[in-house]
Order: structure tokens, then sequence, then C-alpha cells
């Protein structure tokens, strides 16, 4: 997962934080623009780093979870080789049965006839 860029982060909370500050210390001043409210900044602060929490969570959960589907891919391809090997025992490595499990099986060595001496003409 990408990581998220620390320094904008803390940028970003740093300003709303000194902006709720200016809101608290302006907000009864005639004519002041009523959409930049304590609530509204309050909310988009708890939001952002909620957002943030979560987002630090899912992807130390997904790096546990990326080890135990590594951990569990290797097991199972273990287990996989233990089975092709007592199927190739049991049925024979040539056998074309094994491919009914997903196996191929082994091919022959075809033997490699003598080129055989041309014949003189003439």
């Amino acid at each position: 997962m990408p990581e998220i860029n620390v320094k904008s982060y803390n940028e970003t909370v740093e300003t709303l934080e000194n902006m709720l500050q200016g809101v608290k210390a302006y907000k009864d001043m005639p004519g002041f623009p009523s959409v930049v409210s304590e609530e509204s900044l309050t909310e988009m602060i708890s939001k952002f780093k909620s957002t943030r929490d979560n987002y630090e969570k899912s992807s130390s959960d997904a790096s546990q979870h990326y080890l135990e589907y590594n951990a569990q891919l290797k097991s199972v391809k273990d287990e996989l080789m233990r089975y092709k090997s007592m199927l190739y025992g049991f049925f024979g490595k040539k056998n074309p049965i094994v491919s009914n499990f997903g196996i191929r099986p082994f091919k022959s060595k075809a033997k490699k006839q003598k080129a055989q001496p041309a014949s003189k003409a003439a």
C-alpha cells in the first residue's frame, strides 16, 4: 500500500488546528463568514485524523495478511509436492492417469536411432 506523506499530514493538521484557534478568537466579529465555524473545523479535524488512523491500521493489517498468505502459500506448495510424489509412486511417473490429477506424466525417453549409412550409388 502507498504510504501517507507524514509531512503533508502534519502540515494539514497544524493548519486546521490554527484555523480553529483563529475561529474561536474571531467568530463573534460582525460579518465573520458563518461557513467557517468551530463545528465544521472540529468535524474536519476529527474525520481527517480518523481516516489516517484507519489507513494506518489497514496498512498494518494488510502487511499481516500478506505475511500469512505467503506462509500458507509455502505450506500448500510443500503439501502439493508431497501429494504429487505419492501419486507418482502409486500410479507410476509415466502413467497418463496422473494427468487426471493435474500432473503431467513424465515423458518416455525416445531412443535415438543411429543414422543409417547412405548406400553408395555407382
